[in-house]
């Protein structure tokens, strides 16, 4: 131990567990991250990766195929045991090619489903209904629906739960 410390050596966890599940890291695959929600679920995430004791790689990507490329082969290349999706920015494709390489993969807030692949979802539903019932019991009567051309999936669901909503309680806002 004397002579570790003398050498300044320090354990190389990644190069002695490189086979084991455990000790390899979780891509965080991330776009946006200057957005307050999206820098909030990063400071969670990496928070609770750290406490169990696994090491948090942040990949950020942009809805560039060539950018979502090459945060795949890194990805990939440092045999991470599971990858996070934490928007709709990168392609459907690349969550199937980390199921394809035996990575664990975790969507947040996307619609596409299938074996390997684990979701967490905001209930869009209830929250929709919840924000219809504020507007309402705020006076609100004329009401418009700012929407957006990205189309990601958790946007479209947001719109979707909202314009029904809406509509059950008879009206038809302007969009």
């Amino acid at each position: 131990m004397a002579a570790a410390k003398e050498l300044n050596y320090h354990v190389n966890h990644l190069a002695r567990g490189i086979s084991k599940d455990e000790s390899r890291p979780v891509c965080l695959l991330a776009s946006n991250m200057t957005k307050p929600y999206h820098g909030m679920l990063l400071d969670a995430l990496t928070r609770r990766l750290q406490a169990a004791g696994r090491m948090a790689m942040v990949i950020n990507v942009t809805a560039d195929p060539e950018s979502a490329q090459e945060a795949l082969e890194r990805a990939l290349s440092y045999r991470a045991s599971a990858s996070i999706v934490m928007s709709g920015t990168p392609p459907g494709q690349m969550v199937q090619s980390c199921v394809d390489a035996g990575q664990k993969v975790i969507l947040i807030n996307r619609g596409e489903a299938g074996p390997g692949v684990h979701q967490v979802r905001i209930d869009y539903r209830d929250a929709m209904a919840d924000a219809l019932h504020m507007l309402l019991r705020a006076g609100c009567r004329r009401i418009g629906l700012a929407g957006s051309s990205k189309g990601t999936p958790s946007l479209a669901s947001r719109e979707r739960m909202f314009l029904g909503a809406a509509a059950a309680s008879g009206l038809d806002p302007a969009v």
